[in-house]
C-alpha cells in the first residue's frame, strides 16, 4: 500500500492533509489547529496505513472484521453526518452479530439474505423493521462493503449486490386540506403562541419538526420576506444543506411584530442535559389541538407534506418545491408531489 507524505493545507482553524494513496488523491481534515500537531498527527497516520497495509495484503485481501472496522469507521466520522455514522454502527454490529463471521469474505450473499429477513421477523431489539428501513439497512450496509473495495482493502465480491429489496408502493403523501389547516390554526391560535408559530413554520415554510423546535429570528429576513435556514451551535440540518424559503405573507403577518434581532423563536421547556431528542416538545399540545378540531392523524411530518402537497396542487414548480423544501435532488419532490401537480403558483397560493 503505496503512500507519500502528501501536503498540509490549513483551510479555517484546522489543518488538512492531502496525500496519494495507490496513486488516488485523498483529502483528510485533522482537525488540529497547531502545524507541529498536524505533522505529527501525520507521521501516525502514515504508520497506521503502513500497519493495515501488512495486515490487509498478507490475508490476501481479506481483512479481520476489527481491523477493517477500525479503518472504515475512522473515515466515516470525518465524512459522514453522526446521525448516518450511528445508524451505519447498529447495522455493522448487527450484521457482525447475526454472521459470526471474523473476515470480510466471511460473510456470503445467503449470509444477507437470511439477515434480511431477520430484519423483517425481529428487527432491531426485537421489534420488526418496516421494509423501507430493511432496504436503508442494505444500502448503508452494501455503502461499507462498497468503501472497502474501493480502497482497495477488499477483493471479494460485495455480498450485498443482487439482494433484492423490497418494493415499496408509491402513495401520494397524507396533506391537510384547506379547510382542515383553517380549522386547525384556529383552534391552535386559541391554545397558544408557541403551538400556532408551530404549525405556521410546518404549514407555510415546509419545516421539519427539528427545524420548527430549533428556529431562530436570525433566521428571518422581513425586509426581504426570506427565511435562511441555518445550521447554528447544538443544531445541525438534515444533509447539512442549508437552503432558504420564501416568507409567505401569512407567516410575516403572524411574526412580524413579535420580531427579535436574535434568539429562539421557542423557549425550552426541557432540561439542559440528558438525551431529550428535541429542546422543545410540543407533541401533546399537537394531539390536544388537533382532536380539538376534529383534525385526525396529524402529526409535524404532515405539516411538512401540506406545504409540499397544496403547492403542487396550485402548480408551483417541482423545482421550487425541491429547493424550500431542501430535498436531495427533484427527484424525489417528484416521487411524492408530481402526481398532485396542476398549474405554476407561488408562495402565497393557498
Amino acid at each position: 500500500m503505496a503512500i507519500t507524505n502528501g501536503t498540509l493545507i490549513k483551510q479555517g482553524r484546522y489543518w488538512h492533509w492531502k496525500y496519494q494513496l495507490d496513486g488516488e488523491t485523498r483529502w483528510e481534515s485533522l482537525k488540529v489547529e497547531s502545524k507541529r500537531e498536524a505533522l505529527l498527527l501525520r507521521q501516525k497516520r502514515i504508520a497506521e496505513y503502513h500497519e493495515n497495509a501488512d495486515r490487509f495484503f498478507k490475508t490476501n485481501l481479506n481483512p479481520r472484521l476489527d481491523d477493517f472496522e477500525q479503518t472504515y469507521f475512522r473515515w466515516a466520522e470525518d465524512h459522514k453526518r453522526p446521525k448516518t455514522l450511528e445508524i451505519e454502527r447498529n447495522f455493522w454490529q448487527q450484521l457482525r452479530d447475526f454472521t459470526g463471521a471474523r473476515r470480510l469474505k466471511d460473510i456470503k450473499r445467503q449470509h444477507v439474505e437470511r439477515f434480511k429477513q431477520r430484519l423483517k421477523r425481529k428487527g432491531m431489539r426485537g421489534r420488526p423493521l418496516k421494509d423501507e428501513s430493511i432496504n436503508d439497512a442494505l444500502r448503508h450496509l452494501q455503502a461499507i462493503f462498497n468503501h472497502a473495495i474501493k480502497l482497495k482493502l477488499f477483493d471479494g465480491e460485495n455480498p450485498f449486490i443482487g439482494v433484492e429489496r423490497y418494493k415499496i408502493p408509491k402513495t401520494q403523501p397524507t396533506f391537510l386540506k384547506v379547510e382542515e389547516i383553517e380549522r386547525l390554526l384556529t383552534v391552535a391560535n386559541d391554545y397558544s403562541q408557541a403551538l400556532y408559530w408551530l404549525l405556521m413554520l410546518g404549514i407555510y415554510a415546509g419545516m421539519r419538526k427539528n427545524e420548527m423546535v430549533n428556529a431562530r429570528w436570525e433566521w428571518f429576513d422581513f425586509e426581504k420576506k426570506l427565511i435562511r435556514i441555518q445550521r447554528h451551535e447544538g443544531f445541525e440540518l438534515k444533509d447539512n444543506e442549508e437552503r432558504t424559503v420564501p416568507l409567505s405573507t401569512r407567516l410575516h403577518t403572524t411574526l412580524y411584530l413579535h420580531r427579535k434581532k436574535q434568539g429562539f423563536l421557542f423557549t425550552s421547556n426541557r432540561p439542559s442535559t440528558g438525551r431529550a431528542l428535541y429542546r422543545y416538545e410540543p407533541k401533546k399540545a399537537l394531539k390536544t389541538v388537533a382532536e380539538k378540531a376534529e383534525v385526525e392523524g396529524v402529526n409535524f411530518q404532515i405539516l411538512r407534506h401540506t406545504f409540499g402537497s397544496q403547492h403542487a396542487i396550485s402548480g408551483t414548480s417541482l423545482y421550487k418545491i425541491s429547493k424550500w423544501m431542501g430535498h436531495s435532488s427533484v427527484n424525489v419532490t417528484a416521487k411524492h408531489y408530481a402526481g398532485l401537480q396542476d398549474y405554476d403558483a407561488d408562495i402565497d397560493r393557498f
